[in-house]
């Protein structure tokens, strides 16, 4: 029984699911945020437009502009997030991150393994790529010896 309550549960319910945050239901039930948590909680309501903490935008919205093109970086920037808490709800969702490109390469790290492959010194595909030679070891280090 929820003697302080202004609102019943079902009531709370329907403003979960209408997107209210906890915080919003309890202001206008007249209770804590903890009992709202401690009510809804446990009934695992799935609120389709959740938001990162701080966030301006709804992770669905960050799930559109990902597969609109935008990379996570420029999502991050207008939603006031980092990119890595972006790449996160990304994940959760199950979207496939894409790799990012690299920006100065001339070359693709694919490309760069066959070279290795056949004995061309990192030096020179560093002058062929356009990049320093510790900076190709590194991109086939990480992206071609998994």
């Amino acid at each position: 029984m929820l003697t302080k309550s202004k609102l019943t549960v079902e009531h709370m319910i329907e403003l979960k699911h209408a997107g209210y945050s906890n915080t919003e239901i309890a202001r206008r039930a007249g209770i804590s945020r903890n009992r709202v948590w401690v009510l809804l909680g446990p009934l695992k309501l799935n609120v389709i437009e959740e938001r990162p903490r701080g966030s301006k935008m709804t992770v669905a919205e960050m799930v559109r502009r990902y597969g609109r093109g935008d990379n996570a970086a420029k999502i991050g920037r207008a939603a006031k997030v980092s990119e890595t808490t972006v790449l996160k709800r990304l994940k959760n969702r199950g979207v496939e991150i894409r790799k990012a490109p690299l920006r100065k390469s001339k070359i693709s790290v694919e490309r760069m393994a066959e070279m290795q492959q056949e004995g061309v010194p990192i030096e020179a595909i560093a002058e062929k790529a356009n990049l320093n030679p510790a900076t190709v070891r590194y991109h086939l280090r990480k992206n071609c010896n998994r």
